[in-house]
C-alpha cells in the first residue's frame, strides 16, 4: 500500500513539472514576442526578463540602451512597456520596470 501511495506521489509530481516546463516555455515564448514587437515598430533592441510566482507574472524588467532611447520621455517609455506587455502577455504584471543601460566605452 505504502509503495502505490509513493508511487502515485511521485507520478503527481511528474505531471505538476510538466505544467511548470509548459509555463516557462510559453513564457520565454512571450518574451521573444515583446522583444520582437518593440524592434519591429520603434527599431530598438531590447532585452527582457519576467518574474512569475504560482503561475502569476509578477514582474516585467525591460532594459534598452540608453543611447537608442535619449531623444524619448519618460512617459513614452512607460507607455510602450505596458502596451507591449499588455498585447504579448495578456495579464498584467504587479511592476513593470524599464531600465537604461549605458555603454561604458567612449568610442
Amino acid at each position: 500500500m505504502l509503495r502505490v501511495a509513493l508511487t502515485l506521489s511521485l507520478l503527481l509530481l511528474i505531471l505538476s513539472g510538466c505544467d511548470a516546463v509548459q509555463d516557462f516555455k510559453q513564457m520565454g515564448e512571450k518574451q521573444s514576442r515583446v522583444q520582437a514587437l518593440i524592434e519591429q515598430r520603434y527599431g530598438w533592441h531590447v532585452n527582457l526578463g519576467w518574474n512569475i510566482h504560482n503561475a502569476e507574472l509578477t514582474q516585467v524588467t525591460l532594459v534598452l540602451s540608453a543611447d537608442e532611447v535619449a531623444d524619448q520621455r519618460v512617459e513614452t517609455l512607460q507607455a510602450i512597456a505596458k502596451e507591449a506587455v499588455a498585447e504579448v502577455f495578456g495579464s498584467r504584471p504587479k511592476a513593470i520596470y524599464v531600465t537604461l543601460v549605458t555603454d561604458l566605452d567612449d568610442d
